[in-house]
């Protein structure tokens, strides 16, 4: 294990690594922001979006670590898996890990959803809003998750709030991110 102090981890401009972020798992089709840690780095960033074949198909500069795009105008299929990485324009080593996502079908999302109001917290608006993020995490709608997480510490950053979006990042590998969700 190398010591981040030392050789930069790929967060905060510092080091080599970059991390695929968001979205992983079921996505709705519409526009989803692709997001990605910050490297040492001043080039533009290229997000790479890959059929289950390895077949390119998106291609996209950026100049930030994030992109938002309408995944209906780049007819993706749903209920198929798609792999998408960034990497630095010009920079071989600079690469980021591959993160799997597919377009999920409105029904599976509805069961997650409904899986939600079975809980016994209808009372209370911040619990609700918490459960429906756990069901849509249990049924690996992870993106939709997250965006409960962060809109819901906007609005109330309650200690049970900040608890559980810390507690999803730490989940899946990002302790940076957990870190800043629990302050």
């Amino acid at each position: 294990v190398t010591d981040p102090k030392k050789n930069g981890d790929g967060w905060g401009g510092k080091g080599t690594t970059i991390r695929a972020l968001m979205p992983f798992g079921n996505v709705q089709k519409g526009l989803v922001c692709f997001n990605w840690s910050r490297p040492d780095n001043k080039d533009p960033y290229r997000l790479e979006i890959m059929d289950e074949k390895g077949t390119l198909v998106h291609s996209q500069s950026v100049k930030d670590t994030s992109l938002c795009l309408d995944l209906a105008g780049i007819r993706l299929e749903a209920e198929k898996p798609y792999t998408w990485r960034v990497k630095v324009d010009g920079a071989k080593t600079m690469m980021s890990n591959d993160l799997v996502f597919g377009i999920g079908s409105e029904k599976d999302r509805e069961e997650a959803i409904a899986y939600a109001s079975m809980s016994s917290n209808s009372g209370n608006s911040e619990l609700m809003a918490l459960a429906k993020a756990v069901a849509l995490e249990n049924y690996e709608w992870f993106y939709d998750a997250q965006k409960i997480y962060e809109d819901l510490q906007k609005r109330n950053p309650s200690n049970l709030v900040k608890m559980m979006h810390s507690a999803f990042w730490m989940r899946y590998g990002h302790k940076k991110l957990a870190e800043k969700a629990i302050r």
